[in-house]
């Protein structure tokens, strides 16, 4: 699952980041994908949407930290390739686990769709032989997009019916 596009801003400490962050969520309909510290003092910030969101939401972002001494560097990538995927995930991606392209998300869709009452992000990790913690990650964020749907433990396909 690549997003249409991701926007980054790198900015000189943790309340600029916040700021940032607030003031993109705020601007368009993007979901926050990341924070990344790339030093004690510089903070990266990345969100994830549909090219025009990006670009709007990382033009309030850079706005927003005028005060704090403004943005070090702002970078929005539209339909990002698998092999920038590669290059760039394992930086962005919290864990291990998680640092593998984002075609993957399909699998777990597929998987989680194969039985009408859904798994759950246990019996999904257990299946693909990956942490718990991570695989809960990544299916909350299929949830936020949309493309699964919650009924209290269980992940389920957000149509409702699994896949023949």
């Amino acid at each position: 699952m690549n997003p249409n596009a991701i926007g980054l801003i790198e900015v000189r400490g943790l309340v600029a980041a916040v700021e940032a962050a607030d003031a993109m969520l705020k601007a368009a309909s993007v979901t926050a994908f990341r924070r990344h510290s790339i030093s004690p003092g510089l903070v990266t910030v990345v969100v994830e949407g549909d090219l025009a969101s990006c670009r709007a939401a990382v033009d309030a972002g850079v706005a927003a930290v005028q005060r704090f001494g403004g943005a070090l560097a702002q970078f929005v990538i539209g339909r990002p390739d698998r092999d920038t995927w590669e290059l760039v995930g394992p930086l962005l991606w919290e864990s291990e686990d998680e640092r593998r392209p984002p075609d993957e998300a399909e699998e777990l869709l597929a998987y989680v769709a194969t039985v009408a009452r859904g798994r759950t992000a246990q019996g999904v990790a257990r299946h693909f032989k990956r942490e718990t913690a991570a695989v809960r990650a990544q299916l909350d964020r299929l949830v936020a997009a949309g493309r699964l749907r919650r009924a209290g433990t269980r992940y389920l396909a957000a149509g409702g019916a699994a896949a023949r």
